[in-house]
């Protein structure tokens, strides 16, 4: 595949989607996200990055589009595992945006591959589901 944008994904098997969102879905945030005009969400996991002293992997990865407004920056919820010394712990979750060149920067450095994009009035609608299981 010649070119393609970083941020747009690769075509993979991964977990179910509704077990990612039971482990690492916020409810609040999305519909949060959805308030401030987000209306596109993709979902993304990286492999283990060398930071110096310790290696760092971003387990989950939320990027929020406004398509209605392209040059808005994209918004994330990120869910991080930090292993230092044969230990590995959870680093907790962070909210950080991004102009679209620093997402795909990001992405690469953090060796992350993104799942395709979907309506995120689609995926708070798959909570319920998540919940009734």
């Amino acid at each position: 595949m010649a070119d393609q944008n970083p941020s747009e994904g690769k075509a993979r098997k991964g977990p179910e989607p509704l077990s990612i969102l039971a482990d690492y879905g916020d409810r609040e945030v999305f519909e949060r996200k959805q308030k401030e005009g987000y209306d596109e969400i993709a979902f993304g996991r990286g492999e283990w990055v060398d930071q110096g002293n310790y290696d760092s992997r971003i387990i989950a990865l939320w990027a929020f589009y406004d398509t209605n407004n392209p040059d808005r920056n994209i918004a994330t919820q990120q869910f991080i595992k930090i292993r230092e010394n044969l230990v590995t712990r959870r680093g907790g979750s962070f909210e950080e945006e991004y102009s679209q060149q620093e997402l795909d920067k990001y992405i690469a450095d953090m060796k992350i591959t993104l799942e395709g994009r979907g309506r995120l009035e689609e995926v708070i609608a798959l909570f319920d589901e998540v919940n009734n299981k």
